[in-house]
């Protein structure tokens, strides 16, 4: 069964060690991935092999770029992850805010629009 993307933002932020979630900024973007399509990361395309959803982990939210952040292509069937590091982030218009580490203020973020599920 489809994982939602509650699901998912939930996986990819359980993937982060207590002190990435205590310091960072995950986002997902709600737009689904399917198998075949590619992501365009800095300069590197990385291949969508199952059914997916992005999710993007500033590690040092309101630093200036570069820095280290994460993207995190979440399996819509069994959750399983393919992560990338990298140091520059995505565009941002879609992005969803899911997760905001302590002291992490509006500011810092890329996107405060949360996650919201669509009705069906």
């Amino acid at each position: 069964m489809p994982r939602s993307l509650t699901e998912i933002a939930g996986i990819a932020v359980a993937s982060l060690t207590a002190e990435e979630r205590r310091r960072c900024a995950a986002y997902v973007d709600p737009h689904p991935l399917e198998r075949g399509a590619s992501v365009s990361i800095r300069n590197t395309t990385v291949p969508v092999t199952v059914p997916s959803f992005m999710a993007f982990v500033d590690l040092q939210p309101g630093a200036n770029w570069g820095h280290p952040c994460r993207y995190l292509l979440v399996s819509r069937e069994d959750g399983s992850i393919a992560r990338v590091d990298s140091q520059f982030p995505p565009p941002t218009e879609s992005l969803r805010l899911v997760h905001r580490g302590e002291g992490v203020e509006d500011w810092m973020l890329m996107s405060t629009q949360p996650l919201e599920e669509k009705s069906s």
